[in-house]
């Protein structure tokens, strides 16, 4: 009985563990990296969210607002790659890990469904 509890007591701890990077992750990236920019443009962050898995990292980056849909479209793609490269590689340097991130960008409708506008796997 001891045994299970002490497993147990491990296997809880482990999973707190991992949901505080995570969520210490999300809240400095959003300290850190608040905008998306490109020269003179730029659209908010509306949430981040970082799944940390064995065999790879998730990024959610989630855009909300009105016009943001025209607003990312006047972003330069360039720019765009260039600063989620800067965010993938300071989520590898917190997670310790040189695991594949899955990068997602989304723009958050509050009627019609999630539009996923970027969508790319960072080595």
């Amino acid at each position: 009985m001891r045994k299970i509890l002490l497993g147990l007591t491990i296997l809880l701890s482990i999973g707190l563990y991992a949901n505080d990077i995570e969520d210490s992750v999300e809240n400095n990236l959003l300290i850190k990296y608040p905008t998306l920019n490109s020269g003179l443009e730029k659209v908010n962050i509306h949430e981040y969210d970082v799944d940390i898995k064995k065999d790879k990292i998730k990024l959610k980056i989630e855009l909300k607002g009105k016009n943001v849909k025209k607003d990312y479209e006047k972003l330069s793609k360039d720019d765009v790659v260039r600063e989620v490269e800067e965010i993938v590689k300071y989520i590898k340097g917190e997670a310790k890990s040189n695991l594949p991130v899955k990068v997602k960008i989304e723009i958050d409708n509050e009627v019609l469904p999630d539009e996923v506008v970027y969508r790319k796997i960072v080595k």
